[in-house]
């Protein structure tokens, strides 16, 4: 049976963590763990930030669900499921536990990082691929190119953002953490983008956690790119979608799946464990 991680029982699940994930190490797992019980967005939520599996009232699995609220188009919540693990003598009840998991109407479901055997898993849960893969660019390159009507800035808390977007005080709690976080504009819509730094085979990067609209980064990368270089970063990596003009640099690979939402024309990595645990 399922039961919510509190911390209270921080020890307990530090130390199914580091069993399930040993090259990580205790102290990554303490410091992740941490992050997110300090993490807002759960209690705004109304979500545990994760679940022990039990078996005659001991831990024996555990799941992690950062979640968040969104805000538009009817109100919903995302929760990502991550870092999941049960003992190998119990292993073969993990259905059941995700399926515990699942079966909860409400939430829209993300897994940001299965893996292939995982991948093959999720269908059977009502998950589909959101993207077919990744697009890895310059920003020195970028910025050369003309960028039209469109205009970039910083966010700021009074911003009113089209489409579906978290509440400003956790794209706050990220912008604060160093996340660049930024406003694109174009003639009266504003749509949220938000970028994780990260290194690229040691070279300064960023990685859209968030992007509000597919639809204007075309147009938009130019200028976005001008704000990621003046940070220093020289990579930008974003998800792309079937369908889409897909960059130079594309790769079949950094796939994510969903349950509750398509995600056609937004990236929504936000509040998850790319932007809380440092995966």
């Amino acid at each position: 049976m399922l039961t919510p991680i509190t911390p209270a029982r921080a020890s307990e699940a530090i130390a199914l963590l580091d069993e399930g994930f040993p090259e990580r190490g205790s102290d990554f797992w303490q410091r992740s763990l941490q992050r997110l019980f300090d993490w807002p967005g759960n209690a705004l939520a109304g979500y545990p930030p994760g679940f022990f599996w039990l078996e005659k009232e001991q831990p024996v699995g555990i799941l992690l669900t950062p979640a968040s609220p969104r805000r538009g188009s009817g109100d919903r919540v995302v929760v990502n499921v991550s870092s999941w693990y049960l003992r190998p003598d119990v292993r073969w009840k993990a259905p059941l536990m995700l399926r515990a998991v699942f079966r909860d109407p409400g939430p829209i479901f993300t897994d940001l990082t299965p893996t292939p055997d995982v991948q093959a898993m999720l269908p059977a849960f009502g998950f589909h691929p959101v993207n077919p893969g990744i697009g890895l660019q310059l920003t020195p390159l970028l910025a050369l190119r003309p960028g039209g009507d469109v205009r970039v800035r910083a966010w700021e808390p009074e911003d009113g953002l089209d489409g579906i977007t978290p509440p400003p005080e956790l794209i706050a709690h990220h912008r604060d953490r160093g996340f660049p976080t930024l406003v694109i504009e174009q003639g009266q819509a504003r749509h949220l983008c938000v970028f994780r730094p990260f290194r690229y085979r040691s070279l300064p990067a960023a990685f859209a956690v968030f992007i509000g609209s597919h639809a204007v980064l075309p147009a938009a990368w130019p200028a976005l790119a001008r704000h990621l270089l003046a940070r220093g970063c020289l990579v930008v990596q974003c998800d792309v979608r079937a369908g889409k003009p897909h960059p130079l640099a594309f790769r079949r690979r950094g796939l994510w799946f969903a349950k509750g939402e398509t995600f056609d024309d937004r990236t929504d990595h936000f509040g998850s464990e790319l932007c809380l645990l440092d995966l």
